[in-house]
């Protein structure tokens, strides 16, 4: 059963890093400051997405699931 969450909870994390990429790329196409940053300080910009794409769904989820195990705290 907890392989089985594993998975799950893995599976929810590549979706969510999918999900926020093209999030991000919409952002980019449409937001001229973003644009602007993009075209100013690529290398800042780039690192700084790639840390809340990847860190952001596994902050979500940690969270699901310390919810899920944990169920005497409010």
């Amino acid at each position: 059963m907890t392989g089985l969450l594993c998975a799950l909870i893995l599976l929810g994390w590549l979706a969510g890093i999918v999900v926020l990429t093209v999030v991000a790329a919409v952002l980019l196409s449409d937001e001229p400051l973003l644009r602007l940053a993009a075209q100013m300080m690529p290398v800042a910009l780039a690192l700084y997405l790639a840390v809340v794409i990847v860190l952001w769904p596994a902050a979500v989820i940690a969270r699901a699931a310390d919810s899920l195990m944990n169920r005497n705290r409010p």
